[in-house]
């Protein structure tokens, strides 16, 4: 860009300069004009002969020119603090309410959106955030899916677009998941376990005959590369008391070896007299990495649950009920 200047004073002829105006740059940024590298030759760029007041605005203007970048250069930012969380290696596949990825439907590991069918995720971070501690909880969380009880803390039937769930799985492997006389769903202890994945819809591609209804699939709490814990201990109505502890442990110093190892107990009245409940879970977790690719695993896990005095569906407890008759 050309900028021409005219100076007209009194009893001189006219002076015509030119200045080229340059585009100055910071890390490849254009930011401003310049008129510094002609200046210090305005002198000779003039098209008149040298006078004493030409030379007097070229000066000035340069002078002019450099105050202004010497406080352009004086201009200090303020600190700007950036801060972050980084989510735990546990928990790396999960966002708050939702997952990363998921492959309880397909066997594929894909994102929600790219799975073929309404999955829902129970994550930890919910089941901490709303105090689930059993399956039924977890389910009653879940939307689409209803639930009728038989009694009070026993036998539930659970219900997904219209028919029983009957497909449970533990890390994709089938599970007797149902709380009927012959499954096991009222011990399910969600202390561990890392989240829920609940399928809806047609599930015969990954669980045999399968039915229209869902899926519901308990992924364990795995093995970490760092060591970490937590424990807790909690008192609620009814005398509910409620302990546990949940331990990282590697067992190598690279972690290539490593544990996990959860334990929690549970004991409360009812709101009805001589009834009470009993649970208990324990889980130890191994995992060894062969190679990078490759990792070998092993564990224990034991879940306990009992009703002591329910009704089985009477809604009384039929075992300590006491009758009294006149003549």
């Amino acid at each position: 860009m050309i900028v021409t200047y005219v100076a007209m004073p009194k009893m001189l002829p006219k002076i015509i300069c030119k200045y080229e105006l340059l585009p100055m740059t910071t890390q490849g940024i254009m930011t401003d004009y310049s008129l510094q590298p002609l200046m210090l030759n305005i002198v000779g760029r003039c098209k008149r002969r040298q006078t004493p007041l030409m030379m007097a605005i070229g000066l000035s203007a340069v002078v002019g020119i450099a105050s202004q970048e010497a406080g352009a250069e004086a201009l200090e930012l303020d600190t700007l603090n950036v801060e972050g969380t980084q989510t735990s290696e546990a928990n790396a596949e999960q966002l708050g309410y939702t997952v990363k990825s998921t492959n309880s439907s397909t066997g594929m590991k894909l994102t929600p959106r790219q799975t073929p069918q309404s999955v829902t995720t129970i994550t930890q971070e919910q089941m901490q955030d709303r105090k689930i501690t059993n399956i039924e909880q977890a389910l009653d969380a879940a939307p689409g899916i209803t639930m009728s009880k038989s009694e009070v803390g026993g036998r539930t039937e659970y219900r997904a677009r219209g028919y029983s769930i009957s497909n449970w799985k533990v890390d994709g492997l089938q599970f007797q998941g149902g709380s009927d006389f012959s499954g096991g769903g009222n011990a399910l202890n969600m202390d561990l376990y890392e989240r829920i994945d609940i399928v809806r819809g047609a599930n015969g591609l990954l669980g045999g005959t399968g039915d229209p209804s869902a899926t519901i699939d308990l992924i364990r709490k795995r093995p970490g590369y760092e060591f970490g814990g937590s424990a807790y201990m909690t008192y609620g109505s009814w005398d509910k008391r409620r302990l546990g502890a949940d331990l990282n442990l590697p067992l190598s110093e690279d972690g290539r070896l490593r544990s996990r190892l959860v334990m929690t107990q549970e004991d409360s009245n009812s709101f009805r007299d001589q009834q009470s409940d009993r649970s208990r879970a324990a889980m130890a977790n191994f995992e060894f990495d062969l190679t990078d690719n490759t990792t070998l695993g092993a564990g224990y896990q034991y879940e306990y649950n009992k009703v002591v005095g329910g009704g089985w569906g009477a809604n009384i407890p039929i075992w300590y009920a006491f009758t009294m008759t006149g003549p």
